[in-house]
């Protein structure tokens, strides 16, 4: 076979959802295409190995689990705190409201769903008190919602990414996701921008206008009080249980956290959570369990494409390992050198992400460049870091990603006057994010 065939399948997956912007669809066909060569190339028993490896490998079933019983937690918070108007005697000023808000931003790392809905659901009831405006609020809850889940090994974006560096034979995932944290350029840089348009009003072109027209006359839909803490305590049991599961597997130490099985930790914290959430809402609030449990299954269904696109990847990956296609790569890696590898993979991973969705960009991308970074000898840590800024920024930024219209939904605006006032900063953050890996090519 043509060696350049092998490429084949990451391009017809490129090209298609570049095209139709359906994600699930393309990867499916491209997966399709591949699964083809590998019969003609090497036969339909090898075919039907690398698909019983991928459905028996208990990480992969592990995560698939855990995404759907953390959706389904998700579910129960939406049924129980949709209606509430949340109250507090702490939060007694605008400034102190959008500061909590940056904290719950970062707090809420475990999913970037589960941390846009919540925290929209907990500014939603003081915009009016305290007139800041809802595309101040959509910009806040959107840029922490997919930084902050990017930043700890522990969420459901970094099993993701670790999934998919295991599965391109990258044996240390683990550490190669805590060695790109520092290296995240775009999320840490968002981190920092969120908190200073907070702390010194920094309000620039749309956004100004909105601020100034803020007047607080929003025709909310609430209807009973709840305290802040009663609101937010199952969502601060199921992190409390998580975080204590951490520490009691890998015993306090970073060469434990190293071996950590993430998956373990995100179906006991949600089992919990969800036990518990529905116990206490249903005694505090008086919800009904029956809706409740239907929340659960809503919940849980709502995490369907991202489990797709999950296995797709991981289907996509495994072919192009079996179809040789990181020696067809690194038969180009003398064109390439590290000086340009990760400003290009930000990049390329920035554009993709944009078109299509981060997760689908990762599912991609990783397979791609990893082989192609041991290639030339490059920083693993430092291209995985790209290849996360530039699949958070596309997510950030398109008008139609997941996590746009949910922040949409979250803060009821109109998709594109988020857009509009976010992008300045949004900017600010790529422009220096595309300085640091141009720089750390030159280091």
């Amino acid at each position: 076979m043509n060696e350049l065939i092998s490429l084949l399948p990451p391009a017809i997956a490129i090209i298609l959802v570049i095209i139709t912007r359906k994600a699930l669809i393309s990867l499916l066909i491209a997966t399709i295409v591949g699964a083809g060569l590998v019969i003609y190339e090497k036969g339909a028993t090898t075919l039907l190995t690398l698909i019983l490896e991928i459905v028996t490998e208990p990480f992969n079933l592990k995560l698939i689990l855990g995404l759907a019983l953390l959706g389904a937690f998700i579910g129960i918070i939406d049924v129980a705190l949709k209606k509430k108007n949340i109250v507090s005697n702490i939060l007694n000023s605008r400034k102190k409201v959008l500061i909590k808000s940056w904290i719950v931003g970062m707090l809420l790392f475990i999913d970037d769903y589960f941390n846009i809905l919540l925290n929209g659901v907990l500014m939603n009831s003081f915009v009016k008190k305290y007139h800041i405006s809802r595309e101040k609020v959509a910009l806040i809850i959107h840029s922490l919602g997919v930084s902050s889940c990017v930043l700890v090994p522990f969420s459901t974006w970094s099993i993701f990414i670790i999934s998919l560096l295991k599965n391109s034979q990258v044996p240390n995932a683990m550490e190669v996701f805590v060695g790109s944290i520092l290296y995240n350029f775009y999320s840490l840089s968002l981190v920092l921008i969120t908190f200073a348009i907070i702390l010194f009003e920094i309000n620039v072109l749309k956004l100004k206008k909105v601020e100034e027209d803020a007047c607080g006359d929003y025709k909310l839909e609430l209807r009973d009080d709840i305290a802040l803490k009663d609101a937010l305590f199952p969502p601060v049991i199921l992190l409390i249980t998580a975080m204590l599961l951490i520490i009691a597997l890998t015993k306090g130490t970073f060469e434990g956290l190293k071996s950590l099985d993430v998956t373990a930790v995100l179906i006991t914290s949600s089992v919990i959570g969800i036990a518990f959430a529905i116990f206490y809402y249903s005694k505090k609030i008086k919800a009904k369990k029956i809706e409740l449990l239907k929340g659960t299954m809503h919940g849980a269904s709502g995490m369907a494409e991202a489990v797709g696109i999950l296995c797709l990847a991981w289907c996509l990956g495994s072919i192009s390992i079996h179809l040789d296609t990181a020696i067809v790569i690194q038969s180009v890696s003398t064109h390439i050198g590290t000086g340009s590898i990760y400003l290009l993979a930000f990049l390329i991973t920035a554009g993709l992400s944009f078109l299509t969705s981060s997760w689908t960009a990762f599912g991609i991308v990783i397979p791609i460049l990893i082989p192609l970074a041991n290639a030339i000898s490059g920083n693993l840590a430092i291209l995985v870091a790209a290849i996360i800024s530039g699949g958070v920024f596309g997510d950030h930024n398109s008008p139609i990603s997941s996590t746009t219209i949910i922040t949409k939904a979250a803060s009821k605006i109109k998709i594109m006057d988020h857009f509009h006032t976010q992008l300045p900063y949004s900017m600010i953050a790529f422009l220096i994010s595309t300085y640091l890996f141009f720089l750390m090519g030159r280091v």
